[in-house]
């Protein structure tokens, strides 16, 4: 548990003694770090050992304190158990009596609404750098599903640390864990099941959380249990990885539209595939040729050209899957939740990047996520400013795996930073159809899109010659009628 490391060195290191741990898998983690704490691994790895460990939870119980104790004549046998209070007692009063006077860890979770931040940030700010409780090391940790639910002065005193997505390791032992009990189920009920683990199962739950993983491979068992094959089907993953995406108002698909579906702009496409898909498709042979894998192209042209189509294809072609994210989607009217937002999808899209197989970003009107400077309106309050930064910050890592298409009509509108070699591989241009794509595109329209009972000879030249000029959207709404 990469976080775990973190929070001991900062409390090794009395960086505070308040510390977020902001996640979107508050069951499972909340969880495993309690069964973590129970065992006493926490304070042997901060060093000493502590009167009390408490907990309170937000989530059930308000006015309830638990803490660990003894279970039975066993001392090594931890359990949480109420603390005894008095009618009417405060718990935050309480459990500031405790780390004030005894070595204690308070685990407050299920943080997660606007009144659970506003009834603790007083206490909060008290103890952040209290020094009392800097002298016996008493901590708290708090869960929550969102820092920014805190005003910027508390987060400022504590320490936060943001809980990523679940490594390739730890998603393995999740689903080897649920495997080895769901076969073991089977065994004693009389039925032969022998679920496995694939490795393609593994890398397609990359950016899943824990609890999301195991209940979308127990909906695949149970459902396919029914038919008498049970197995662990790839489409409940994809399914969990959808309703994900939706919770962050971004949408996924696995695209259908190869190259053959765009009319025409056959040296274009060969210009893509050549320098784009190539090379993400065979990384190790761009190595061998001292070429860099590429990060982001930008489509530029005029409405209707077929850019978002093209993107799309270009997918395909990758055998990736896409996301099409609108940054305009991350802003919010409160201090310091914009922010938050957006490092919130990065860090998603970088979970759903496998090793191997990155997933494509495809971001339309690209100018409004990184507008020119001079293109920036006098009402801005700075945080469409701040949005661009921090969307030029993500785009120049190096250590970046997913792909990005951006799209726009107006290059000149976008800021020169985002264009740069290192963030933008490269910028196409595309045009309207030349004679030869008009035909191909009213073809495909006609015989492939939609049938129409055309006549066997009909003359696609003499139609395509009239409409010089146009789109492809122009020439899909005359097929259309």
């Amino acid at each position: 548990m990469a976080y775990f490391e973190e929070l001991t060195a900062k409390r090794l290191a009395q960086r505070t003694n308040v510390f977020f741990m902001e996640t979107d898998q508050l069951r499972s983690i909340v969880g495993g770090f309690k069964k973590y704490v129970a065992g006493s691994n926490l304070a042997k790895a901060f060093g000493r050992e502590y009167d009390e460990i408490i907990n309170y939870n937000l989530q059930r119980n308000w006015n309830q304190l638990t803490h660990i104790v003894s279970i039975g004549k066993d001392k090594d046998k931890k359990g949480w158990q109420p603390i005894q209070m008095d009618m009417g007692s405060n718990p935050l009063q309480i459990l500031d009596d405790y780390l004030t006077n005894k070595k204690t860890i308070a685990i407050i979770d299920y943080v997660v609404f606007p009144q659970h931040a506003d009834a603790l940030s007083d206490m909060l700010i008290a103890w952040s750098h209290d020094v009392k409780l800097y002298d016996n090391k008493s901590t708290i940790i708090l869960f929550t599903s969102n820092i920014n639910l805190f005003n910027e002065t508390l987060r400022n005193l504590c320490y936060p640390i943001i809980i990523e997505s679940p490594t390739t390791i730890e998603r393995e032992a999740r689903m080897t864990q649920l495997t080895k009990d769901l076969n073991s189920m089977g065994k004693q009920s009389g039925q032969t099941i022998n679920l496995k683990v694939t490795p393609e199962l593994i890398q397609q739950s990359a950016g899943l959380g824990l609890d999301q993983i195991e209940t979308a491979l127990i909906e695949s068992f149970r459902t396919s249990l029914k038919s008498g094959k049970p197995e662990y089907k790839l489409e409940y993953i994809t399914k969990a990885k959808i309703e994900r995406l939706k919770a962050a108002n971004m949408f996924y698909s696995e695209p259908k539209l190869p190259f053959s579906s765009i009319g025409g702009y056959e040296g274009f496409k060969e210009e893509i595939r050549n320098d784009f898909v190539k090379l993400i498709q065979h990384p190790e042979k761009a190595a061998y040729y001292g070429l860099k894998v590429p990060k982001g192209i930008l489509l530029f042209g005029p409405p209707g050209v077929g850019k978002t189509i093209m993107a799309e294809a270009i997918a395909y072609e990758l055998g990736l899957a896409m996301i099409k994210w609108n940054p305009a989607d991350e802003r919010s009217k409160f201090v310091g939740e914009s922010e938050s937002n957006l490092r919130q999808s990065f860090t998603l899209f970088e979970s759903l990047s496998g090793e191997n197989a990155p997933v494509i970003i495809v971001v339309d009107e690209f100018d409004s996520a990184a507008p020119a400077r001079g293109k920036v309106m006098m009402t801005d309050s700075g945080v469409g400013r701040t949005l661009t930064n921090k969307l030029l910050e993500y785009m120049g890592d190096k250590n970046r795996k997913s792909v990005v298409i951006g799209m726009t009509n107006f290059l000149e509108d976008i800021d020169e930073a985002m264009l740069r070699p290192g963030r933008m591989s490269g910028i196409w241009l595309m045009l309207y159809p030349d004679l030869p794509a008009r035909v191909d595109i009213l073809r495909l329209h006609t015989t492939v899109f939609r049938k129409m009972p055309l006549e066997t000879n009909f003359d696609y030249k003499a139609i395509a010659s009239k409409t010089l000029g146009w789109s492809g959207a122009d020439l899909e709404k005359l097929c259309e009628g």
